[in-house]
């Protein structure tokens, strides 16, 4: 079995890589705590989401509605159909 190493949450987990916009790969550092807040942020209720961000920002940045949806609307060339968005906060 493998001894216990310590792990501080700055300390790189992970180094993606993606083809940018630009086409020239780059990667980026996720660390420890980055990782931990995606899950966090992934099992948390909007509710929960909501009291958190009221302990953080101040009053007039509160979130006032906020609704998790499956998927970002895009069309054919991948570009986010913002339309569709504002469309579905306005019902």
């Amino acid at each position: 079995m493998a001894a216990h190493v310590p792990v501080c949450p700055d300390d790189v987990v992970a180094l993606p890589y993606s083809s940018g916009t630009t086409g020239l790969a780059k990667g980026v550092m996720l660390t420890h705590k980055n990782l931990v807040a995606n899950v966090a942020q992934t099992l948390a209720s909007p509710d929960e989401i909501m009291r958190f961000v009221a302990g953080e920002v101040a009053h007039y940045k509160q979130i006032r509605r906020l609704e998790v949806i499956d998927a970002i609307p895009k069309s054919a060339a991948g570009k986010t159909l913002r339309r569709v968005l504002r469309d579905s906060a306005r019902t």
